[in-house]
């Protein structure tokens, strides 16, 4: 009986102590001065960033890499875009760390990807070894940091997500990979005049002035606004000691009248959210000059579940009468706040909203298809953040490029969420050609982006893009180019072969970029793509043994236009 109370005892101590231990405590993923170049939530091109990129200790690849917690490698991902070589490992804790832009995969897990890679004859692979296969322990080196897939400087990208629903969590949070006392610095406020339907029509931007001690002001403190009602937008940076980087930050908290109207954190955003970074942001100043903006107010369509906020979204009603006290404070992870303070009334000389032309309007939740010409285009639900305010019209285009009216889609530079679907009447496309037709964005330098295109049951061409523009039905015929850059008949002595490889056309939206394909001797062979540089390379090893062969490379496109190269040359 006693020895019976013991054992409940000490089981209890057990498990108290186990529900106690910080579940973020983890091995650093390198064991230099960790100093981030992108922190979690930082505004990108379209995205939030789902991670921290941590720099590498001198600027080039090489460092080594380390597991967070002990695991086992549920995924391994080799894409010459995107994360490039990439390790994902889940962890007893619920969660799973991902490991991105890997210069090298340590010897064993190499072995196995490129026999991966020549069973399924393909440079670009996705794996999911069984949970036997690798397991790794706390601290273990898996690989070393590199600049692989779209990386533009030796880092490495870190993640946590929720292992179940793989959305990324911050992995700031509690100190667990830095410790940091520097404060955001807050560069510029802007605030926006908002008609009736909170619609932006006017904006003036305000430099600040730091006060010292985390404390910014703005010239005047007062602020005169020829507008019934305003929002705000600020430009926040976060820095960190060892470090020039102007890193995004993790919260802002806006205060009218010392009452909270409008908050956001970032603790965890899902990749079915990331995309409405651009409702989050001021979508038209990043376009054109590059900047990013916080907005202190929500727009109606977006749904992002980062944000508390009370009354009209953060939108701040003004008065002839009456100053409204404004204080905006962006904090960074450590919990590092800085601090904007000012007052803003309504001005006696109002601004007459104006509200910019268009021939179709209707709500944002509302799907809608409108129509010209030999052209229908659908737009689901929800595909834009606010009503839009479509500028449609259509044109004969007699040019030798064009088999189609010309379709001019503008909506005055707002953004677009989701992908809306475009078909186009093909009856002006010979037999001969409907295989080789696409759908074209022509830009205002004449050049044509291809959108891909597939025909529907209906006989129509169709594709799907997430851009205004001016679409019309064109014809590719032309088949990509194959430039030899390390290629010679003799390769004794070279340890690879490279070539770089190009289409006259870029890709975008739903069309695919070039494809490749190599053998030698009839066998296939790996061949790695760099895409930043448009070049293929194969590495020799001892599948290609000393003497002479015969190597042939072929490369298409997205309508099948293919270009082959066949040379022989002695190894």
């Amino acid at each position: 009986m006693t020895r019976a109370i013991g054992l409940v005892i000490f089981l209890s101590i057990a498990a108290l102590l186990a529900m106690s231990s910080d579940p973020w405590d983890m091995h650093p993923p390198v064991k230099h001065k960790i100093l981030l170049s992108g922190t979690f939530g930082e505004l990108r091109t379209n995205h939030f960033h789902s991670g921290i990129d941590i720099k590498s200790r001198k600027g080039t690849v090489g460092d080594p890499v380390y597991a967070a917690w002990e695991g086992h490698i549920s995924r391994i991902a080799v894409k010459s875009t995107g994360y490039g070589n990439a390790l994902y490992i889940d962890h007893p804790n619920g969660k799973t760390t991902v490991y991105a832009h890997l210069h090298r995969f340590e010897p064993e897990l190499a072995t196995y990807i490129k026999e991966q890679q020549y069973l399924q004859e393909s440079y670009e692979v996705n794996l999911y070894p069984d949970s036997s296969l690798f397991s790794v322990e706390k601290g273990e080196q898996i690989g070393l940091m590199g600049n692989s897939g779209r990386s533009f400087g030796p880092h490495l990208h870190f993640e946590i997500r929720d292992t179940e629903s793989e959305v990324p969590l911050n992995p700031l949070h509690k100190g667990a990979i830095i410790s940091d006392g520097t404060a955001p610095q807050l560069r510029e406020l802007k605030i926006d005049y908002m008609d009736p339907d909170h619609r932006t029509f006017h904006q003036k931007k305000y430099q600040t002035i730091n006060l010292g001690k985390r404390r910014y002001k703005i010239r005047g403190d007062t602020i005169l606004a020829g507008a019934w009602r305003v929002g705000t937008q600020i430009k926040a940076y976060d820095l960190m000691e060892g470090a020039s980087n102007l890193n995004g930050i993790y919260a802002m908290e806006l205060r009218v009248d010392d009452e909270m109207v409008f908050s956001f954190s970032m603790d965890s955003i899902s990749f079915d959210d990331t995309r409405y970074l651009n409702a989050h942001i001021d979508y038209l100043d990043r376009i054109r000059n590059k900047s990013y903006y916080h907005r202190g107010y929500r727009l109606p369509g977006n749904l992002i579940q980062i944000y508390r906020e009370q009354g009209e979204s953060g939108i701040i009603k003004l008065y002839k009468d009456k100053a409204r006290k404004v204080d905006i404070r962006c904090s960074d992870s450590d919990g590092n706040t800085s601090t904007l303070l000012f007052w803003i009334k309504r001005a006696e000389d109002m601004r007459s909203p104006s509200t910019p032309s268009y021939n179709f309007r209707w709500s944002w939740d509302q799907a809608e298809y409108v129509s010209q010409a030999d052209a229908e285009i659908h737009f689901p639900e929800a595909c834009f953040y606010q009503d839009p305010l479509i500028n449609y019209g259509c044109a004969q285009d007699d040019s030798d490029e064009h088999f189609s009216w010309s379709h001019d889609i503008d909506n005055h530079d707002d953004p677009i969420h989701k992908y809306f679907r475009v078909e186009i009447d093909m009856s002006s496309v010979p037999d001969e050609l409907r295989d080789k037709a696409i759908i074209g964005r022509c830009g205002d330098d004449g050049q044509i982006t291809n959108c891909g295109a597939q025909i529907n049951e209906s006989g129509k061409l169709e594709t799907h893009v997430r851009s205004m523009g001016q679409y019309a039905i064109a014809i590719d015929t032309t088949p990509p180019t194959i430039k030899p850059t390390r290629f010679r008949s003799s390769m004794t002595g070279l340890r690879s072969m490279r070539f770089a490889i190009s289409d006259d056309l870029k890709t975008s939206e739903s069309a695919r970029g070039l494809n490749y394909r190599a053998t030698v001797d009839g066998k296939w062979v790996l061949f790695e793509r760099d895409a930043k540089s448009d070049q293929i390379f194969h590495t020799f090893d001892d599948r290609i043994e000393k003497g002479v062969h015969q190597l042939r490379l072929e490369v298409w496109d997205d309508r099948m236009n293919k270009t082959v190269f066949k040379r022989s040359f002695t190894r």
